[in-house]
């Protein structure tokens, strides 16, 4: 008779990333509300894996190239995909890099991109393990030197805002209501550093 091992709590190993896999997928299928549950839980994992396989083949760009970049757009909150792409390659950043992220990231090229949703999804492409490593690299790379010597890099509220924003479409832990949290909290403010989010109640527990 074949009988079913029995696993003590010890030997039950659970991914690190389960939980954010099963949260994306349960909000897509919330958001999809498919008839077949089977197929579209097929598709949709056949996807993702086809995303990871395209990702793991990119050479992640540093930040300082991600930081270069941007500061040839800065100034230009939408471009066509082609003035990214001759940014991005004057920093030392593949076309085939570039092109590959963007597929990933499904983003429309029909019209002009969003500047910081790309960059930001080339980042992403640097395997930041924690949304603390995640938001670090932002300031990195979107940040500017502040004249005041005690404070690191410093973004303008409204972008750090913006790429909190785009973040939420590849982080389900970033929910419509901690963006709201982090909003009010910055509200009045000019600009801010990673320092100053550590004061947020919202973000405190995540960038520990």
């Amino acid at each position: 008779m074949d009988v079913e091992p029995i696993y003590c709590a010890e030997q039950i190993v659970v991914p690190s990333d389960l939980a954010g896999v099963l949260k994306a997928f349960t909000k897509e299928f919330i958001r999809s509300q498919p008839s077949n549950v089977i197929q579209f839980s097929a598709e949709y994992f056949a996807n993702l894996a086809a995303q990871a396989s395209s990702l793991h083949a990119v050479s992640p760009p540093s930040r300082q190239q991600l930081h270069q970049a941007y500061a040839q757009l800065q100034d230009t909150p939408t471009a066509p995909l082609a003035d990214v792409n001759i940014a991005c390659q004057a920093a030392g950043i593949s076309d085939d890099t570039l092109q590959r992220v963007v597929a990933a990231g499904r983003i429309d090229t029909s019209k002009a991109v969003r500047v910081l949703e790309v960059l930001l999804l080339l980042l992403l492409t640097m395997s930041c393990e924690t949304f603390a490593g995640t938001v670090q690299g932002i300031f990195e790379v979107f940040g500017s030197s502040s004249s005041n010597s005690s404070r690191d890099n410093v973004l303008p509220v409204a972008d750090f805002l913006a790429l909190l924003g785009h973040l939420a479409a590849y982080d389900s832990d970033v929910s419509a209501a901690l963006q709201q949290q982090v909003a009010e909290a910055l509200s009045g403010q000019l600009d801010t550093d990673y320092k100053g989010l550590l004061a947020i109640p919202a973000l405190a527990d995540k960038l520990a």
